[in-house]
């Protein structure tokens, strides 16, 4: 009998705080909310709330019985299992009590037709949020819908439907879904993947060393200095490590000539180098170009290197170790490289690690001209490393003024010592672009199109050497933009296209003196967007949305300025390349009843462009869920009206 009733009183217990009081024993909940936290409706639509509660640590706990309630049931009714059904238009509030504590939900209610559809004038952008953005009521028009992913996670993803029923087919403005082309050109690409792989080996085998780096910096006031480089003539030999696959351990020495010393480069070629390839000449054209191009380019833009070489110049070494980075068969290759651990001392000090195979100087490695493919079968025409060794040298410069500021001028700790991959990247093609305006004498804010380059040799040269691969880039984002953005945690050639295109948008919408920009943004101790933030003194993240939108509407929609690229015309530009079939190649999906229910996947900061037309006098609704419910507050939608 008494065991008996014990589990009755137990019971009578678990039974009052369902009823809604405190448990004596139970955890206290100190915090109660409800999702989604908001919520459109369509007449007649039902959709159930969910609560969360949790306790004074942020950790979940038993909500107990929970009362709902509705401001307007006239509008929106709520039963006791918390769902929610839209009776007529207008708006209400949710309530959910328990516990003693409350959380409320907004509601609205719509009906789809004509005479309440969202209907905004040509060139006005509309933009929701969350599940407001989970249901649009289109009245009559045509329309772009650019759906949007506002997450700072950058692997995050989010799937999405949407489903639809009703449109017509829009007028003009890529009205079908863009095929997807083939690659930039027939040749060979430079291999992006090296290059990221490159730059985690350098955070992940380096990072390490900087703390002993630093309080040795500290100890000394300044660098170590190596003088085994300072006093270098043309004629000298050189052996120099050459492995990028290994950072402080295994080296791979290789003997240079030292070919031509210019004001700026000590220009020096491995003497196992390919036959016919550049003559000493060629070389010493290209450490000229170095001098009067992309020294001044750099150096204005994102600050002077260290010289820790005591040579006040930049070594580049053309080796056919960087030719053999490509196995044979490829269809890529590794155009040049810069490596962070020649910045790092080759010997050891008290409480500091060295990185004994570091060369210990501000260089290079460059691709050796190969015309008859002696290394791996892989052909390397003169003419390919003429025609690319000055961008490479623009964008890998970047990275060495980066590396080297944060390590010696801020003498940043951790990891920040490294920009994070995307950002970095993005600048360093942001450094091909200054030195395209620097040949050409064009500078940014021209809307330069495809007439103005084709205007001179000269132009369409300058374009085709330090421009035409950023656009190739941009192409491969546009054939893509729903899996792709320019924070993305990879390092493929999309996003490194979206991470240029994006900086060059930002630097144009920030306006003024766009140097303190670039400057700002190389000389930091933050990394990514908490550095951009820093930098533009605002949450990046609706830029990106905003550039987004201007990615479809620049040059093509008369809108607000937020949403136009004033720099370039891409749409004029791209149908200059054979790659694009003389389109502009951006992924535009039709809505029509081939393509509802329309399934896609946006990871963070990337977005998608639907488009459909509105028939006079109609009204189009599109609902869009992911995992079958209302969406996140990360979505975010852009309603667009062309016509």
């Amino acid at each position: 009998m008494r065991g008996t009733r014990a589990l009755v009183v137990a019971g009578a217990m678990v039974a009052l705080v369902g009823c809604g009081d405190k448990s004596p024993t139970g955890p206290t909940v100190a915090s109660l909310s409800v999702t989604p936290t908001d919520l459109v409706l369509e007449v007649g639509e039902t959709v159930r709330l969910n609560v969360t509660a949790k306790d004074a640590g942020g950790n979940p706990v038993a909500a107990g019985d929970v009362r709902w309630a509705s401001s307007n049931p006239a509008v929106a009714q709520v039963d006791a299992q918390g769902n929610v059904t839209g009776v007529a238009p207008g708006t209400a509030t949710i309530t959910a009590e328990t516990r003693g504590l409350t959380a409320q939900v907004p509601v609205t209610v719509v009906r789809c037709d004509a005479s309440s559809a969202v209907a905004p004038p040509v060139g006005q952008i509309v933009v929701r949020e969350g599940a407001a953005a989970g249901l649009v009521c289109l009245g009559t028009g045509d329309y772009t819908l650019v759906p949007f992913h506002a997450s700072t996670v950058r692997n995050a993803t989010l799937a999405l439907e949407a489903s639809f029923s009703g449109f017509v087919a829009p007028v003009g403005l890529d009205p079908d879904q863009t095929p997807q082309f083939t690659a930039l050109s027939a040749g060979p690409s430079p291999d992006e993947a090296f290059e990221w792989a490159l730059r985690q080996r350098e955070r992940r085998e380096l990072t390490p060393l900087v703390p002993g780096l630093q309080a040795a910096l500290a100890a000394r006031g300044g660098p170590v200095r190596n003088l085994a480089l300072a006093d270098l003539q043309e004629g000298d030999l050189v052996t120099l490590n050459a492995n990028a696959r290994d950072a402080c351990n295994v080296p791979d020495p290789r003997v240079g000539r030292v070919v031509a010393i210019t004001q700026r480069a000590i220009v020096v070629a491995d003497t196992a180098n390919p036959k016919n390839g550049l003559t000493d000449d060629e070389y010493r054209q290209l450490g000229v170009a170095f001098d009067t191009l992309v020294w001044p380019v750099d150096t204005f833009h994102f600050g002077e290197p260290t010289d820790l070489d005591n040579n006040a110049r930049v070594l580049v070494f053309f080796t056919r170790a960087v030719n053999e980075l490509t196995p044979a068969g490829s269809d890529s290759y590794v155009a040049g490289f810069f490596f962070a651990r020649d910045l790092f001392p080759k010997q050891s000090q008290p409480g500091f690690s060295a990185c004994p195979t570091s060369n210990y100087a501000e260089m290079f490695y460059m691709l050796a001209a190969d015309p008859d493919g002696q290394v791996n079968g892989n052909r390397r025409s003169r003419e390919l490393v003429l025609n690319t060794s000055v961008a490479t040298l623009a964008h890998e410069f970047q990275h060495l003024i980066n590396a080297a500021r944060r390590l010696y001028v801020l003498r940043v700790g951790g990891t920040a010592w490294s920009e994070e991959v995307w950002l970095n990247e993005g600048l360093s093609h942001i450094a091909e672009e200054l030195t395209f305006y620097r040949a050409s004498g064009l500078s940014p804010r021209q809307n330069i199109d495809l007439v103005r380059l084709r205007s001179s040799d000269a132009l369409r040269n300058a374009f085709n050497r330090y421009q035409a691969s950023n656009f190739g880039r941009l192409i491969r984002y546009l054939q893509n933009p729903e899996r792709h953005s320019p924070y993305d945690a990879d390092d493929d050639l999309e996003t490194r296209g979206a991470a240029w295109a994006f900086l060059r948008y930002a630097a144009d919408r920030r306006g003024g003196d766009e140097r303190d920009l670039w400057f700002n943004l190389v000389n930091s101790s933050q990394t990514g967007l908490a550095n951009l933030q820093a930098r533009l003194g605002t949450d990046p993240v609706p830029w990106v949305r905003e550039w987004t939108v201007s990615v479809y509407t620049d040059d093509a929609v008369v809108t607000e300025a937020r949403y136009q690229q004033p720099s370039w015309n891409f749409r004029s530009i791209m149908s200059g390349f054979t790659s694009t079939g003389g389109r502009y190649p951006l992924k535009v999906v039709r809505l029509d009843s081939a393509t509802s229910p329309y399934s896609f996947t946006l990871n963070a900061g990337s977005g998608a462009f639907l488009r459909g037309g509105v028939a006079p006098g109609a009204a189009v609704k599109v609902r869009f869920r992911s995992g079958g419910s209302v969406p996140p507050g990360a979505f975010q939608l852009a309603i667009v009206r062309t016509r």
